[in-house]
């Protein structure tokens, strides 16, 4: 039980502060979950592919499955819970307000002061698992060949998917199942 409650206040802490959708979380709920010894990076990145590919916002997706990997069924209930709360009571609060408010020149300010705070930080995540994906820092440091720290399969799914997806405008759901079969034939 006590687990639980663990998994419901850090992902309630991770609601409150996530500010621009599922992505934006993925630093905080990288921390936590390393920090608690409950996932280790490349858990993670499999979970963040994971929560792309499943329907549904990424932000609950992530949540629920840290929280099932950490603690079961339960584990996933209460994680989502926990991130889906500040969610709920920011909405009541901001819906009995907006009217009075929506006007502002404090609000309008805050909003534009935070757009790209968490732009910054959604390119940030976009940068970490680039090279977590692409890159092999880890047998690099240890053999020294500059051919081991690239994953040369990685780096060739990728840049087929980006010229698929950019200049033959392939619909984003085929280019993730694709990208995830190849991944588990390839990888």
């Amino acid at each position: 039980m006590i687990l639980l409650l663990r998994l419901f206040i850090s992902f309630f802490t991770i609601g409150i502060v996530s500010i621009g959708g599922g992505l934006s979380i993925i630093p905080l709920l990288s921390e936590v979950m390393i920090n608690n010894g409950w996932m280790t990076q490349a858990e993670i990145i499999d979970m963040i592919a994971i929560s792309e590919m499943t329907p549904g916002p990424i932000g609950i997706n992530m949540a629920t499955y840290a929280g099932y990997q950490t603690a079961g069924v339960f584990g996933g209930l209460f994680a989502t819970l926990g991130t889906v709360t500040p969610s709920i009571i920011i909405i009541v609060i901001i819906a009995h307000l907006y009217d009075k408010f929506k006007n502002s020149e404090y609000v309008m300010g805050t909003m534009q002061t935070i757009r790209p705070i968490v732009t910054g930080m959604i390119t940030a995540v976009c940068v970490s698992i680039a090279i977590s994906s692409l890159f092999n820092v880890e047998l690099y440091m240890q053999t020294n060949q500059l051919i081991d720290l690239f994953t040369i399969s990685s780096i060739i799914i990728a840049v087929l998917v980006f010229i698929a997806g950019y200049k033959f405008k392939v619909h984003p759901v085929l280019l993730v199942i694709v990208s995830a079969l190849a991944g588990i034939v390839i990888l």
